[in-house]
């Protein structure tokens, strides 16, 4: 059975592995370290495995990290990215679980931020629905997310107060943006009272 004779430090957190005083594999120091490999070890079936099993969770890691750098993204999104990137069916499983566990995801966390991000841009509880389905999240989670956004009707007033012009125009702005039909009409009834 072979023999780690050397572990060397490589760029960006890898181990230069060499067995049998040759080089074999550049891995990442993590799943060297967590396999417990060292000099002198003998890789045997189970160390092999170890280092499989670890291989595998840096690889999931990594994909997680690289999916989750520069947005939040609810579970099914994160499924959708992973999957593209080209995690296998059980690396996947374990990526969503990881994430799950550190924290990384959570639906309601996303759909809470998602939410009023896109009401402090002028959308409607219609338009804002649809967003959060459309990015995976279940529809109870969505509506609780919306639930507790500033009313659609102090939204849609504050969009009418920066707008000036024909009523009409409103309207259709506010209907573009996905608010409710009674509360548009509500909203331009309250411009054409004043």
């Amino acid at each position: 059975m072979p023999v780690v004779t050397a572990l060397r430090a490589g760029p960006r957190g890898q181990v230069e592995v060499h067995l049998d005083g040759a080089p074999w594999r550049t891995l990442p120091g993590a799943a060297v370290a967590a396999a417990g490999l060292s000099v002198g070890n003998v890789v045997d079936r189970e160390t092999a495995r170890r280092l499989r099993r670890e291989l595998v969770r840096a690889r999931v890691v990594s994909s997680i990290g690289t999916a989750l750098a520069r947005r939040d993204r609810s579970r099914q999104g994160l499924r959708a990215e992973l999957d593209r990137r080209g995690l296998r069916p059980a690396e996947l499983e374990v990526a969503l679980e990881t994430a799950t566990d550190l924290g990384l995801v959570d639906d309601d966390r996303f759909a809470a931020s998602t939410a009023a991000r896109l009401a402090a841009k002028g959308q409607g509880d219609v338009a804002i629905l649809f967003e959060l389905e459309r990015q995976g999240v279940s529809g109870e989670t969505a509506r609780a997310a919306v639930a507790a956004l500033a009313p659609e009707r102090e939204r849609a007033a504050a969009i009418a107060s920066r707008v000036s012009g024909d009523p009409r125009r409103l309207a259709a702005l506010l209907g573009r943006r996905g608010f409710d039909p009674d509360v548009i009409e509500a909203v331009v009834a309250g411009l054409d009272a004043s």
